[in-house]
């Protein structure tokens, strides 16, 4: 055989064989990886529904149990503002994969009612899409039948509407432009829309 012909021959050889070995190596599952890679983003970016006195399974005045496994739970202690003075309280915050969502405020350590749900993440939303960091504008938007409020104990304004009659949707206090006349005349005043920069934002929700 020439030389030429044998040269040829060991080229053919080799394509062969490396053809083969491509067709016998494993291949990545592309559609279980895609799967996978939706399921990771729908557990980081899971929203949580604000409703009448309750969130994710959490009602206030039911008794504390921990509910998903996908959240974690943390029990703590946490200081508020009461008609008497500083009160320390029996809290239970609760986070996902993303972070902190809400705290469970419990009557007491022994009494594990929940007494109120304080709401600290902007993916837990009523299902007007209103969160935390929502401005009075939107607010005002999509409840017409809104109210604002203001208490001199709390030293704090918040807005409400009869479709979530338990949540308090509160205000950042920098954003009021009103007089301070009859504001402390009495434990809650109603305070004007007109008093407050539209573009407001929510700083915190509190479901009772």
């Amino acid at each position: 055989m020439k030389s030429g012909d044998k040269f040829i021959l060991t080229t053919i050889t080799l394509l062969f064989l490396y053809s083969c070995s491509q067709s016998t190596k494993p291949k990545e599952n592309i559609s279980d990886t895609t799967t996978q890679e939706k399921l990771e983003k729908v557990t980081i970016d899971k929203e949580y529904l604000i409703e009448e006195k309750s969130i994710e399974g959490f009602k206030t005045e039911d008794i504390y149990s921990a509910k998903s496994s996908e959240l974690t739970y943390e029990e703590k202690l946490r200081a508020f503002q009461t008609d008497e003075g500083i009160d320390t309280m029996n809290v239970v915050s609760v986070s996902d994969k993303k972070g902190k969502l809400f705290d469970i405020v419990l009557y007491d350590k022994i009494d594990k009612r929940i007494q109120k749900i304080i709401i600290e993440s902007d993916r837990c939303k009523t299902k007007d899409r209103i969160s935390i960091n929502s401005t009075l504008n939107d607010f005002t938007k999509v409840y017409s039948d809104f109210s604002i409020e203001f208490s001199y104990i709390s030293n704090s304004f918040w807005v409400n509407t009869k479709k979530l009659n338990s949540v308090n949707f509160y205000l950042d206090s920098e954003c009021y432009r009103g007089s301070q006349d009859g504001l402390y005349d009495s434990d809650m005043a109603i305070v004007n829309l007109k008093d407050f920069d539209k573009n407001c934002k929510i700083s915190e929700i509190i479901i009772f």
